[in-house]
């Protein structure tokens, strides 16, 4: 202490009659203390440098504690009452004030002292063991006396451990006994660490059982308060505190914080606090962990300059009155990361209000999902809006509610018209009424005169729940037809033209399919309608041409747009007709639409030439190309070999016991052989293959696709099956298969033939 201060002390308290000290407020150490004090403590020394206020007085129970006396003088602004032991048992009552002379000087206080009334009432005698202390203290006293090894035990401390008074023995042995035997070795060396001066007081926590068996969370404190002649410790005085049920409500609060840290981490919420201005002070670990976005971010920001400008207004007339902050939106970080944030206000312990406090959630997935809805509303509403279909709704109770441009264009209105028309009548038609008493929907169709004529219009009702304000409406969509009802009245002209046109007409789509057959048609082929289309007019093949025929046909069509020629066609019961067919493509801007074919049936002139082109070409028998259309194609099959560079197979099957069946069952029935084995070879193979008959028993095949599988492969499981004849009769054609490849065994196509031959 600065010599100025103490004769500043000495000036100011040296005359007073009151006994008064001055104290550090640090250490506890006297600084300065009066004529009187002095006279009233004649046993301190007061020359001494270093004079502790414990040496004055002991605090309560006997136990100079600095710490305890200082929170008293730091914390209490009324007299508390202290007991001096040295000599004499006296209570004295000890009124503190702090002082503090300059910014730059330590602090002090100013204690004023006085013998308490108390002192002869409650205490008589100068007994040692502090008879004060023993009564009415709330905790366990305890002395011991080291040398003859007597432990006094106080009677709150026997109460504490459910002792009655004296009743156990006066030892040390007698309370060691009681330590819960996981602490006693703990204890004994904290007290022996004491007593050899290792420590400047005994301070321990441990358990100890009671009489009844149970066990108490204790902490017990004590010093040694005297010394024998030899500077060894000879009287220990403690005191004894039961803390259970403070380490018990500790526990449960750790547990709390424990269950309350593994909620907010395991949650979607995090927690916030701000100052009184609404900066943000801080943000919980979970923030970055459930938004992405750095702590950094949001932490020195003020909230309001975070918030929409919508929802300013609200939060601070919330701060205003010190209200709650409930479930206001902000977007964070560049990305801007939706949040809602929830709190209320903190006070400090004046009343004032010193900011708010609360939790946090991520909203990002239900902001961005209300975007998403508003933009389909939005679209809905933009779609309905520019809809060529009239859309109108009402309200059950009669109330206009929507109506887009074709709707208010429908009926020659506008907006406000409509408003009033409804608000004034509130009149729902019937079919309003049917619909709003069905869950079914209503399709109807009705006509409007208009300057330019009926008008046509299909109308769809049906009924609409609002689940904001829990009302039906009725949705009324009306769509122009005439255009679609005048083309329906156009096509049945058509059809009705087209029946009765004496030429057979087919309509196919792009893809060949026919899709309309007029009754010309129908009756020359056989086919109804039904029958017809779906299917390509493939149908009609009478098995004449190939399929390159057909391709070339087509080819022609596509390129050129058209085709004519005469064809023969086969009939739904078989039979062969030819046939004047004139295709042409259908074309709508640029576009092919349809194909449509005329079909006209050739004069009887004409059926008389081709049927002496036929037999020229044909076997008469079979209808497979006989010898001579035979060596025809396969001159060109070879000529397209030499081109293409690809082989041609040539195969000749052998009927070997034709001759026996002709002779067993006839020749009626051979010929009948002869045409199934035809139409199994045909049966067996493609059409891009050539089968011809060559000589009575025998017939020639003609491939230059897929040769990677033999024809002796191909055709073998068709002519192994039994021929069945009218008469139930079964008949087993036994056969010859031989096979040669051009140019691979031969470049001449006679040669060729001459092989197959010499091979039987």
């Amino acid at each position: 202490m600065l010599a100025s201060h103490r004769t500043l002390f000495d000036s100011l308290y040296g005359h007073l009659l009151n006994p008064l000290a001055v104290v550090g407020s640090k250490d506890l150490q006297v600084c300065y203390a009066n004529q009187a004090l002095k006279g009233l403590f004649k046993t301190i020394d007061w020359t001494s440098p270093h004079i502790s206020l414990a040496a004055m007085f002991e605090f309560d129970l006997g136990e100079a504690v600095n710490l305890e006396l200082l929170e008293r003088c730091s914390q209490q602004v009324e007299a508390f009452e202290c007991i001096n032991v040295s000599d004499t048992l006296r209570v004295f009552q000890v009124t503190p004030a702090q002082l503090k002379l300059d910014d730059d000087s330590p602090e002090y206080f100013v204690l004023q002292v006085q013998a308490s009334s108390r002192s002869t009432a409650i205490l008589p005698s100068s007994d040692s063991r502090l008879t004060y202390a023993l009564t009415e203290a709330c905790d366990g006293l305890w002395d011991w006396c080291i040398g003859t090894g007597e432990v006094f035990f106080s009677p709150k401390l026997d109460q504490m451990l459910g002792f009655d008074p004296e009743e156990r023995s006066p030892c040390f042995e007698s309370w060691a006994g009681l330590v819960h035997p996981d602490d006693i070795n703990r204890v004994q060396d904290a007290l022996g660490c004491h007593l050899r001066g290792d420590s400047e007081s005994y301070d321990i926590e441990y358990r100890i059982y009671t009489k009844q068996g149970g066990m108490k969370q204790v902490r017990d404190r004590g010093r040694i308060c005297r010394w024998d002649s030899e500077g060894n410790a000879s009287r220990v005085i403690g005191m004894l505190s039961d803390i259970t049920a403070y380490r018990e409500l500790e526990s449960e609060l750790r547990e709390t914080r424990d269950r309350f840290e593994d909620y907010a981490l395991c949650g979607s919420d995090w927690f916030w606090e701000t100052d009184q201005n609404l900066v943000i002070q801080d943000v919980s670990s979970q923030f970055t962990r459930q938004t992405g976005v750095g702590a950094e971010d949001i932490k020195g920001r003020n909230l309001l300059n975070l918030l929409r400008e919508s929802e300013q207004t609200s939060a601070i007339d919330a701060v205003k009155d010190s209200l709650p902050i409930r479930n206001i939106r902000l977007a964070i970080g560049q990305q801007k990361y939706w949040i809602a944030l929830s709190g209320r206000s903190m006070f400090d312990r004046s009343g004032v209000m010193c900011g708010y406090r609360g939790i946090g959630e991520n909203i990002h997935d239900q902001v961005m999902l209300e975007k998403t809805v508003q933009a389909y509303k939005h679209n809905a509403e933009v779609m309905m809006d520019r809809a060529p279909a009239a859309i109108g709704m009402i309200s059950e109770k009669g109330q206009f509610f929507y109506s887009n441009k074709a709707f208010l264009s429908l009926l020659r209105a506008d907006t406000n018209n409509l408003s009033e028309k409804y608000r004034n009548e509130k009149q729902l038609s019937k079919p309003d009424k049917q619909v709003l008493q069905s869950d079914e929907s209503m399709i109807f169709e009705m006509v409007m005169e208009t300057l330019d004529g009926p008008q046509f219009y299909s109308v769809l009702k049906f009924r609409l729940n609002r689940a904001d304000k829990n009302e039906r409406l009725v949705v009324t969509i009306a769509m122009d037809i005439t255009y679609t009802r005048q083309r329906e009245v156009d096509q049945k002209k058509i059809e009705m033209v087209l029946d009765n046109i004496a030429e057979g007409i087919l309509i196919t789509d792009l893809d060949h399919k026919i899709v309309s057959a007029n009754r010309s048609m129908q009756e020359t082929t056989g086919y109804t309608l039904d029958e017809l289309v779906g299917k390509t007019p493939s149908i009609f093949s009478s098995g004449r041409y190939d399929r390159g025929f057909y391709q070339e046909l087509w080819n022609e069509v596509h390129q050129s747009g058209k085709w004519r020629g005469d064809i023969w066609n086969r009939c739904r019961n078989g039979s062969v007709m030819r046939q004047h067919v004139s295709i042409q493509a259908i074309m709508v801007d640029g576009q092919v639409q349809h194909y449509i074919g005329i079909y006209s049936t050739a004069f009887q002139s004409g059926i008389r030439r081709d049927s002496e082109m036929f037999a020229q070409q044909y076997d008469p028998l079979t209808s497979l190309p006989n010898r001579m259309l035979f060596q025809d194609r396969l001159h060109m099959a070879c000529q397209r070999s030499r081109v293409r560079r690809h082989s041609v197979e040539i195969t000749l099957v052998h009927v070997s016991n034709m001759t026996t069946l002709n002779d067993g069952y006839g020749h009626t029935v051979g010929d009948q052989v002869l045409k199934r084995v035809a139409f199994h070879l045909q049966d067996g193979l493609s059409l891009d293959d050539t089968v011809a008959r060559y000589s009575s028993d025998e017939f020639v095949v003609i491939r230059e696709k897929g040769l990677e599988i033999s024809a002796d492969e191909l055709i073998r499981p068709v002519l192994d099956r039994p021929i069945v004849l009218g008469d139930g009769a079964r008949v087993v054609p036994e056969y010859t298969v031989q096979s040669v490849r051009y140019p691979d065994q031969g470049a001449n196509p006679h040669r060729l033939m001459r092989l197959l031959h010499n091979r039987e």
